[in-house]
Parts: structure tokens; C-alpha cells; sequence
């Protein structure tokens, strides 16, 4: 059936049940209150809404399903932030030689748990006290990591973080919010002095490897920089480009109109105004809270906040539900069924790690030393 012929079909019956719902006795009681005027609009605005109902069910099922379920969505990734801080604070115990985990043989190795913590079996399973000390940490900060990423984020980065932590790089590298404060709050911020014992071997057998791979390899051939180096890169969506071009190859009157094109679409807008106006959207389509904002001297601080504020409510709510539905797919589990989270591709990690290991076997032969990790 050609889109055509359906776009007739559900006219028909749009005009049908304009009739039906005009007939009807029961409509007729319904609209006695009402002025008798407005009552054929309402006919035609029924019948038409019907037919989108239907012709779209599936779509609107699925939306709104997706909407009741996306705060125990978010809740259960945030239960995977407070194990990343437990895996970050294991990670720096292993490192200053203090501990020992199974399946932990190089410090690369943290970078693979990093992707399925959830799955990381020597960590304590989240429980109530989490819950607690994260719902704290939602309510006092407004600027929260509320989606939480696989693939954005870098909860392990331990030689970024400690870097930071000592003063030895700039604020990019802080600490996630979540970390500070958790530290704030256990005092598991002097994790971060403790030394860092296997790093620093694994990087000197790595150093052996490297510099014996460069002794043992042929020479590289000169570089041959191509004739236009020196010459500035295009951006050829940029439009003052487009427009200075046109200056250049197109008469007075076709000029004038692509500049006006160009004056008239020129993108005026910052960071802080798209972020606003996704904060008012965002806000305005929540119909069932009143959402409260705080005075603050810029609005569009005042909507961005807001938002997060809602978020974090909504989240720290549905956390107590996420951590019911972990210990039941936990039970799950143990009879052989897996229902929790999707796990990432670690394939690109892993195939990394293969390399930081053979390295570290290979300046572990360099030193007369065994080709192992027991160091």
C-alpha cells in the first residue's frame, strides 16, 4: 500500500469518527455545558487527535514508556559511579603494593574494569550506605555528572588525577566532583599520597622496551614536508570564507544576496545561551512537578541549575529501586541468568593492554629478571 493510500485511509476515518463522536448521545451530555458554538471545532480536533493515536501508537507507547523508565535508567549508571570511586580507591591500595586483586596483573588493567565495573567481582556490592552518601552528594552539588558515560568519562585515570591532586597539572585534571566529595566524607583523599610503587616500575621496564625496539629498528625515512606546509588549514564551512570568496568571483548583486545570507544565519549564540534554552525545554515538558528556581543574577545560570537540581532529584529518588533491581539480577546471576547491564567493547582497551604487557615482559628479560608480573 503506497503512503498515499494510507494517508487516505486514516483521513477516512478521521472523517468517520468526526461523525460518530458528533452522534453520540453520550457526547451530547458531555458538551451541554459548553457553548454550542465551539462544539463542531471540538468534532474536528477529537477526530483528528484520535487518528493520531492510532495511526501512531506504537510510537507514543514506546515514548512514554522510555520516559517512566529513564530515571531507573539513570539511577542504575550512577550505581556504576559510586563503584567506580570504590575501583579508583582499590586501584590506588594496588599501586602502593598494599593489596592484591584477582585478575589484576598491570596497572592497564584498571583501564579495562573501568568499562564494566559493575562486573568487577572483588569490589563490595553498593548498598545502603551508598545510597545515602551519593543522595548527599546529589542535593549538595547542582552541577553533577547526572549521565553517566562508558566511553566519555575517565574515572581511572590515576596518573591525571594524582598529578593534579599534588599540584603538578592544571584544573583540568581535578578530580571528578563525585570523588572530592566522597573524599570530604571518608577522608580516602590520602589514598592518593600513598606511593606509587607499580607505576613506576612498570614505566622504567617499559622504557628498557622501548629503547631496545628503537636500537633493533631501521631508521625511519626523513620526513618530507609537502610543499604547501606553511600554508593555514581551510575551514570550508566557515561562511566569512564563503562570503569573501563570493567577493572575490561573483557580481555586485549576487554578493549583496549571499551576504545578507550570510548576516542573517550568522550562529550569535554561546555556550551558556544553548544550554539555557535546552534547560527551558527540558523544563517545560515536565507538566506533572512544579520546578522550583532559584534567583541568581544570570537566568540562564538559574535555568541550568534548575535542571540539574530536578535531575538530581529524580535520580536520588530512584536509587534506593536501582539498588533492589542490582541485588535481584545479582540472585539472577548466581542461577546462570544475566540480566544487568549491557557491557561495553573493551576490544580497543584490551588490545592496548596486550602491548603495555608484552612491554613490561620484555624490559622484565631486559633487566635478567622473570618474564612475569610478580614484581
Amino acid at each position: 500500500m503506497s503512503d498515499q493510500t494510507e494517508k487516505k485511509d486514516y483521513e477516512s476515518l478521521r472523517k468517520l469518527w468526526e461523525e460518530e463522536v458528533e452522534n453520540n448521545p453520550k457526547t451530547q451530555s458531555f458538551l451541554e455545558p459548553y457553548k454550542q458554538s465551539d462544539w463542531k471545532d471540538l468534532y474536528r480536533q477529537y477526530a483528528f487527535n484520535k487518528m493520531l493515536a492510532y495511526q501512531n501508537a506504537d510510537y507514543y507507547r514506546k515514548h512514554n514508556e522510555s520516559r517512566q523508565n529513564q530515571w531507573i535508567y539513570y539511577a542504575t549508571r550512577h550505581l556504576a559511579m559510586i563503584q567506580q570511586k570504590k575501583l579508583f580507591d582499590a586501584q590506588c591500595r594496588w599501586r602502593a603494593g598494599q593489596e592484591v586483586f584477582e585478575g589484576v596483573e598491570i596497572c592497564y588493567d584498571f583501564k579495562i574494569l573501568e568499562k564494566n565495573v559493575m562486573s568487577c567481582n572483588f569490589l563490595e556490592e553498593p548498598n545502603s550506605y551508598d545510597i545515602d552518601l551519593y543522595c548527599q552528594y546529589l542535593i549538595h552539588d547542582s552541577s553533577f555528572e547526572w549521565y553517566y558515560n562508558d566511553y566519555s568519562s575517565q574515572w581511572q585515570d590515576y596518573s591525571g588525577f594524582k598529578a593534579s591532586y599534588v599540584g603538578q597539572m592544571d584544573e583540568g585534571m581535578n578530580l571528578p566532583d563525585w570523588y572530592e566529595f566522597h573524599n570530604s566524607r571518608t577522608g580516602n583523599g590520602a589514598l592518593l599520597i600513598l606511593p606509587d610503587l607499580r607505576g613506576q616500575l612498570e614505566r622504567q621496564y617499559r622504557d628498557l622496551a622501548r629503547a631496545e625496539k628503537i636500537k633493533n629498528s631501521p631508521p625511519a625515512p626523513p620526513y618530507t614536508p609537502p610543499p604547501d606546509a606553511d600554508k593555514p588549514y581551510l575551514n570550508y564551512y566557515d561562511k566569512t570564507v564563503h562570503l569573501e570568496l563570493a567577493r572575490q568571483i561573483e557580481n555586485k548583486e549576487m554578493f549583496n544576496m549571499i551576504r545578507e545570507y550570510v548576516e542573517a544565519t550568522e550562529h550569535k549564540g554561546s555556550w551558556e545561551y544553548e544550554r539555557a534554552q535546552e534547560s527551558f525545554t527540558y523544563l517545560s515538558d515536565i507538566k506533572d512537578e512544579l520546578i522550583p528556581i532559584k534567583a541568581h543574577q544570570d537566568f540562564r545560570m538559574a535555568l541550568i541549575s534548575a535542571e540539574n537540581k530536578y535531575r538530581a532529584k529524580k535520580i536520588a529518588e530512584h536509587l534506593p529501586i536501582a539498588l533492589e533491581l542490582y541485588h535481584t539480577n545479582k540472585k539472577l546471576q548466581e542461577i546462570g541468568i544475566s540480566t544487568y547491564q549491557e557491557e561495553s567493547d573493551s576490544s580497543f582497551d584490551i588490545h592496548i593492554r596486550q602491548i603495555y604487557a608484552d612491554d613490561i615482559l620484555l624490559g622484565r628479560k631486559l633487566s635478567g629478571e622473570p618474564e612475569d608480573f610478580n614484581f
